[in-house]
């Protein structure tokens, strides 16, 4: 997509409703500003994604805190320069503090689901490449919440159990700019498929 299209859609929907922001985080700034107001992500840091074209850094903050729940690992995600993408994992003892902390803030969530222990595993599994031990399966919890609060250009998502951590003693929060996320999934879609046609060319 255009990247002045990209930042006149930006602004268009800036009228009607501001993007979620944790901070001085605001979804769709830009690099520079996010720069500015966080030193622990230097242009040095940065690191590139070309599956997705996105840039991105991380971080373990040590006095970074959410609804007092203290910030484990921060995620902070740009595409075409701009803040698309703030994730931040914390213990799952914090999960219902974090809950209530964005309940208080910006009202019951839109959307709220459960999954099961058959569909944690399989995620851990394909998260972590390969299968779970039986022994590893009695740890895995037997649900798992996940919560949205959306206003129609941001997500703000709330995961009982961070997809990354096999040892499910974590949570996550992530703030997300609705058009950008989309086109960095449309990204990732288009390399699998090009991937995927040239080892057909090749056979």
């Amino acid at each position: 997509m255009n990247r002045v299209l990209i930042v006149v859609m930006m602004t268009v929907a800036a009228f009607a409703q501001e993007p979620y922001h944790f901070e001085r985080d605001v979804l769709g700034e830009s690099l520079a500003s996010y720069q500015q107001n966080n030193s622990e992500c230097p242009t040095a840091k940065l690191k590139t994604d070309a599956i997705r074209k996105i840039q991105f850094c991380q971080d373990r903050p040590s006095t970074l805190t959410f609804g007092r729940a203290k910030v484990l690992e921060k995620r902070v995600g740009f595409l075409h320069g701009h803040l698309y993408l703030v994730t931040m994992t914390f213990s799952h003892a914090d999960f219902n503090a974090v809950s209530l902390a964005l309940s208080e803030k910006f009202g019951q969530p839109s959307k709220a689901r459960s999954s099961g222990q058959a569909a944690l595993i399989t995620i851990a599994e394909v998260m972590g490449s390969k299968e779970m031990t039986q022994e590893q399966r009695k740890n895995v919890p037997l649900n798992a919440q996940t919560k949205e609060w959306a206003n129609g250009i941001s997500t703000i998502s709330l995961s009982e159990y961070d997809a990354t951590d096999p040892t499910f003693n974590t949570s996550t929060v992530s703030f997300t700019l609705d058009e950008l996320l989309k086109e960095v999934r449309d990204n990732a879609t288009k390399s699998v498929n090009q991937s995927r046609d040239k080892a057909k060319s090749g056979m």
